[in-house]
């Protein structure tokens, strides 16, 4: 009787991509906030449209400390995580939620976590920004649960591209947004080297149209693609480094071609291959970079053609393995295997 019933849950109508559900939605919320955001982007994902009175948005207006209320014809839905779940559960062809129960119940076990690494981060920032004072004591206890919570979420994505299955969930909305205030402040390069795969999870994010539409374009530090920030502190950190280095390689570097001329005129063997390794400042050749395309435009031709999941699995698998050779995913698994 239960496999019945999720059949039926699966193979239930759906709307096509891109429709929105015209259905009288009024939230009240501030949308630049983590709950709002949250709530925002499941809407986009969903199509659903959401009406946000002007007093909600008005400058001056009190939106800290205040809970969120969605409207509904049938009632209203209170708190943002609430109003999130229920947004994403609107629609069951986005997979938003999940594919089967299982990941509905996964998807529900990250969103929960996301609340966990909100807390000691947020402290962390407060404290940071001095917008908590008298609050020294609780700065070392928020860096170290805040280490420990993305540690496990860096080992869980080290052989995932997602947090649940292969594409976007409410887990990967909820804990986007978790870390968006973090990332743009206390989570620097030097705090994110040692969790790559939690950098590449973040940035795949928050490149996807839906993200950037409600977002807008970001960019960090510490970004493979982006470069440096659009804050002016740590860009403005970030140049006077690279302009003392810059000049030293140029200089040592001029003279190099002229040698290994000479060694080829005299018959000896190049030194080029030896000194490839010092200069090579890409770690990934254009070779590798078109395989890796290539891997990753399989992969999401598969899901648009929701395809089967055996063949799904494979070609991550293919694309992940290419990603490791390449040298992009370098975390060491824990208790993931």
């Amino acid at each position: 009787t239960f496999n019945k019933i999720l059949a039926q849950d699966v193979e239930s109508p759906s709307l096509s991509p891109g429709v929105v559900l015209a259905m009288p939605f009024r939230l009240y919320c501030d949308p630049k906030s983590s709950a709002g955001l949250k709530i925002l982007l499941a809407a986009r994902y969903n199509g659903v449209e959401l009406e946000i009175p002007a007093k909600v948005t008005a400058a001056g207006a009190p939106a800290i400390g205040r809970m969120p209320i969605l409207e509904t014809d049938q009632g209203s839905i209170f708190s943002g995580v609430a109003i999130a779940r229920y947004v994403a559960r609107l629609r069951r062809d986005t997979g938003l939620y999940g594919q089967n129960f299982v990941e509905s119940g996964v998807v529900d076990s990250w969103v929960e976590f996301a609340s966990e690494v909100e807390r000691p981060l947020s402290t962390w920032t407060g404290i940071s920004s001095k917008v908590l004072s008298d609050c020294a004591g609780a700065l070392a206890p928020a860096k170290a649960d805040t280490d420990a919570a993305l540690t496990i979420l860096d080992n869980h994505l080290l052989e995932s591209m997602y947090m649940v299955g292969h594409q976007i969930t409410l887990a990967d909305i909820a804990m986007c947004c978790a870390l968006l205030e973090g990332m743009g402040s206390v989570l620097d390069p030097a705090f994110l080297q040692s969790k790559p795969n939690l950098k590449r999870w973040f940035e795949t994010c928050i490149n996807q149209p839906e993200f950037v539409q409600v977002l807008g374009r970001l960019t960090f530090p510490w970004c493979v693609g982006g470069g440096s920030a659009s804050s002016g502190v740590p860009e403005e950190k970030a140049k006077p480094a690279a302009k003392e280095k810059a000049p030293a390689p140029a200089k040592e570097k001029a003279p190099a071609p002229a040698k290994e001329k000479a060694g080829k005129a005299a018959g000896k063997p190049s030194p080029a291959k030896a000194a490839s390794p010092a200069g090579d400042a890409p770690e990934i050749d254009a070779a590798m970079a078109a395989k890796i395309d290539e891997a990753g435009a399989k992969v999401r031709k598969l899901k648009e053609d929701k395809a089967d999941k055996a063949e799904l699995d494979a070609a991550v698998a293919e694309l992940l393995a290419l990603k490791k050779e390449a040298g992009i995913d370098t975390g060491k698994p824990k208790w993931l295997r």
